[in-house]
């Protein structure tokens, strides 16, 4: 006897279709190709202690079982649903004809429950590949989904028996759509308690709107992860496009996002290492056939969102620099000897630095403990060409500021609009253009911030409804690109500071 189905094997962030396949014969040998014998000899226990617990018996015969192309799924256990199937289908309790369209994922337990890892809720796109008609999943992972289309309706069971039910006709299954989420949550710092000047707010929503990375340096305790923690509240939701490429990258880690639509938010730890930022090669014993997947770090996981790098010079040296490409074209390019992949990483990034070991270099109040060597060798940990790539600077200090008096809800359409705004060309008067090369000429800026300049003076008009750029925008745009002019750090040290000359 002969039978077919499908499932689907993820490889990083990607869904593949894979067939499976059973013929029966003489004997009573259970062999699985393309799975090694320790994971055929896993799933055999698994699948006979599922039909045994829902009272169906194994079959007396000689099974074969050929999965193609050869499974190299980072989580093999999620094929034992079909392999079910066909086992079920060679003892009669389903028509072959059942399950000859069907896509289905899923780890079976003991008591005939279902489970999976979140990546595989993504089958719908491995089944229409394969040209199923429809796709059953473990229903504790459904909302890791992104949708199906409609020629291929996506389905969530909480057991075998309710699979079983299903392809019968006993008891069908309802087609799982995603729910909508049209309103932004409940942000974690509201933009109207910040106690920063109208100088750094302003910061914060040319960051949002142009989508800007943003440099903090300041005194502990001057609100500077604060600040970058408010970023993320005005950040505008996603659209349906944008909510599915971050519901595949965080099912790749297993990680399912409750408010797809809300944009994402990561604050790694200063101790990650580089393969945690930009990504890494899967490894282990699950692939074998060669086949090399790639999981997304924290960079991709913030895709469309904010990335907060608190503590920035604390983190290792080659952790700081993997940051360049990504932080200038938004996407990691990662390339190992069994394959190269690109993820997406086009995500808001802000960081925040203390200017000195002891903090208090740039403080007015509190004495600055450190020499200058150690201010220039700490601050050397941010590299040039790394400073170079944040197009906007801010200083937070303590000064007593009052709170903003522009609510969360009132910055975010700000930067709504500003978005609409940037998206027509914009004319530039003949002065901004003189006062933008004076102003590259003054303090050596580099090409690069050159370019980003242009993006924020655009950006600063366009968060004033303007589609001239003036040169007011330019000198807007200067005034925040501080901590890469020549002669900053002496500058800062300035005499009528009196912590330097105690």
């Amino acid at each position: 006897m002969f039978v077919r189905t499908y499932g689907a094997a993820s490889r990083g962030v990607d869904v593949l279709p894979v067939s499976v396949e059973l013929r029966s014969g003489r004997g009573i040998q259970f062999h699985v190709a393309g799975m090694t014998g320790s994971l055929a000899r896993d799933a055999f226990l698994r699948i006979r202690g599922a039909l045994q617990a829902e009272g169906w018996g194994w079959p007396r015969q000689a099974l074969t079982i050929s999965l193609s192309p050869g499974h190299a799924s980072l989580h093999p256990a999620d094929l034992d649903l079909p392999l079910a199937l066909v086992v079920l289908a060679q003892i009669g309790v389903l028509s072959p004809t059942h399950i000859a369209t069907v896509c289905s994922v899923g780890s079976l337990g003991l008591d005939g429950t279902l489970r999976g890892h979140p990546s595989s809720a993504n089958a719908s796109i491995a089944a229409h590949d394969a040209g199923c008609t429809s796709t059953l999943v473990p229903a504790d992972i459904l909302h890791a989904s992104s949708g199906s289309r409609m020629e291929c309706p996506l389905h969530g069971a909480h057991s075998l028996r309710e699979v079983v039910d299903h392809l019968t006709g006993k008891r069908a299954l309802p087609r799982w759509l995603p729910r909508a989420h049209g309103q932004p949550v409940e942000p974690e710092v509201p933009f109207e308690s910040l106690r920063l000047s109208e100088h750094a707010l302003t910061g914060l929503l040319l960051a949002a709107a142009g989508e800007h990375h943003v440099l903090f340096l300041g005194s502990p305790g001057t609100g500077k992860s604060t600040a970058a923690r408010a970023l993320h509240g005005i950040l505008p939701l996603l659209n349906k496009t944008e909510a599915q490429t971050t519901r595949r990258l965080h099912a790749a880690k297993g990680i399912i996002r409750n408010e797809p639509l809300h944009p994402p938010m990561r604050t790694p730890h200063s101790g990650s290492g580089a393969a945690a930022l930009i990504g890494s090669q899967a490894s282990g014993r699950y692939s074998t056939d060669g086949a090399v997947a790639f999981l997304p770090g924290e960079l991709s996981l913030a895709h469309r969102g904010l990335l907060l790098l608190d503590e920035l010079p604390e983190w290792s040296r080659p952790a700081i620099e993997a940051l360049r490409v990504p932080l200038e074209q938004g996407v990691v390019d990662l390339a190992r000897a069994a394959g190269t992949t690109q993820l997406p990483a086009q995500c808001l990034v802000a960081a925040t630095a203390n200017p000195c070991p002891c903090g208090y270099f740039l403080d007015s109040e509190r004495r600055c403990r450190c020499t200058p060597a150690q201010v220039r060798n700490y601050l050397k940990r941010l590299s040039g060409p790394l400073v170079d790539r944040f197009p906007i600077h801010l200083e937070t200090v303590t000064d007593g500021e009052a709170a903003s008096t522009m609510t969360t809800a009132d910055a975010r359409e700000r930067v709504v609009e500003a978005r609409k705004c940037l998206t027509a060309e914009a004319a530039w008067e003949a002065e901004a253009r003189n006062r933008l090369d004076l102003g590259v000429e003054r303090w050596r800026f580099s090409r690069r911030a050159r370019v980003a300049l242009l993006g924020v003076a655009r950006t600063h008009a366009a968060l004033h409804q303007r589609g001239v750029v003036r040169a007011e925008d330019v000198d807007a745009a200067l005034g925040y690109r501080v901590f890469d002019r020549a002669g900053w750090l002496e500058a800062a040290w300035d005499p009528q500071r009196p912590k330097h000359r105690r």
